[in-house]
């Protein structure tokens, strides 16, 4: 199988974010452009991010999030990406200011995002 070059790949995952048409107010291309950018900047491989990327749209779509939701998801998975997705949830749920229903279900939903059926 072989690689699309970077600025092809990230094209191909930015045009799938905003055909899904979220909720919202859209962002402009250049700013997905950027945020995935971003992903596979730290991921450093395209099968990987896509994989990631991929699961957050799904969830993003699931839930009716906004395309802000996903930005703040795909900077959550960069982080996570470089100290550990559960060292990230465990510290995330530690230090939440208030541990309502919203931040549960925020927590939920990234405990599943690589366990779905979706």
């Amino acid at each position: 199988m072989e690689l699309e070059t970077p600025k092809e790949f990230i094209r191909q995952l930015a045009d799938e974010w905003v055909s899904l048409e979220l909720p919202g107010v859209d962002f402009a291309y250049a700013d997905c452009i950027k945020i995935i950018d971003g992903l596979l900047t730290t991921i450093q491989d395209q099968q990987r991010t896509r994989q990631t990327f991929t699961a957050i749209l799904d969830q993003a779509a699931e839930l009716a999030k906004s395309s802000l939701w996903v930005e703040r998801e795909v900077k959550f998975e960069i982080l996570a990406h470089s100290i550990g997705r559960e060292e990230l949830l465990a510290l995330e749920l530690k230090h939440a200011p208030i541990l309502d229903d919203q931040t549960l279900d925020l927590y939920n939903a990234r405990k599943r995002r690589f366990t779905s059926t979706n």
